[in-house]
């Protein structure tokens, strides 16, 4: 658990995954002040369409850019 006195924090966000419509991140947050590790978490962003009511597929080439960043 942090609390205010711990000072600054370093977050860290990967690219997880990539999908049709969809990508997957991992989140980690440390405090700077020694390393302790806060949180992690994962995430899944879901592309909608116009009408915010389904899933869009990204486009070719953003999703070839974004699948080209994936960490290990």
């Amino acid at each position: 658990q942090l609390t205010f006195d711990d000072g600054a924090v370093r977050v860290v966000i990967e690219l997880d995954g990539v999908g049709v419509s969809s990508i997957r991140t991992r989140e980690r947050m440390t405090a700077l002040s020694d390393g302790r590790l806060a949180l992690e978490a994962r995430a899944v962003i879901v592309r909608l369409d116009e009408t915010g009511q389904r899933s869009a597929p990204w486009p070719d080439d953003l999703r070839e850019r974004l699948a080209g960043t994936l960490m290990p």
